[in-house]
């Protein structure tokens, strides 16, 4: 066997590991599976976007920073977003120590969207030093954060999980 076909071969095992479940096949959500992870997250901004002013909160982007959004010039919402895995559990990615004042989850799965609207004090306690990023455990300068939507961790639970507990929390802050 050559290197090409050996190389081949190890492509064909890990396949599977980079082939979304059969749960998204019949998914109106699939598309965002096909995009680069930059586009998913300004799709995720979009989407959030919208959202937040159907209920009346003008939010538009943070100056020279794409990855947040910025209400009335007042407050600073950091967008994450994550597509379910295999596991059935979002990974959401990139926490920084950076200015913001709420970070909003956007979960999607095949067939439901999940939602969370956090307070950064409730993230920098909950998430920062958690989960290093990049260089290992020992990571200070990102954080990730995994999270079971069917089985979140209670702390969550005053700040959304389905659409409209965070549409409840949004008017809260509205």
């Amino acid at each position: 066997m050559n290197e090409n076909e050996y190389l081949s071969l190890i492509l064909e095992d890990l396949e599977s590991e980079h082939t979304p479940d059969e749960s998204w096949q019949e998914s109106p959500h699939r598309w965002i599976l096909e995009r680069p992870s930059g586009t998913k997250g300004a799709i995720a901004r979009k989407i959030v976007a919208r959202w937040a002013l159907a209920s009346g909160l003008q939010l538009s982007n943070y100056g020279l920073d794409r990855q947040r959004l910025l209400r009335d010039g007042d407050e600073i919402y950091q967008v994450k977003s994550s597509t379910m895995w295999k596991t059935g559990k979002y990974r959401f990615q990139q926490f920084r120590k950076i200015s913001y004042d709420y970070a909003v989850l956007l979960g999607i799965a095949p067939h439901e969207i999940h939602l969370w609207i956090i307070p950064k004090e409730a993230i920098q306690t909950h998430i920062e030093g958690s989960n290093g990023q990049h260089t290992g455990a020992g990571a200070t300068e990102t954080d990730w954060y995994e999270i079971d939507p069917y089985n979140p961790p209670f702390w969550l639970d005053e700040w959304g999980g389905t659409p409209e507990a965070a549409r409840r929390v949004l008017n809260e802050l509205i």
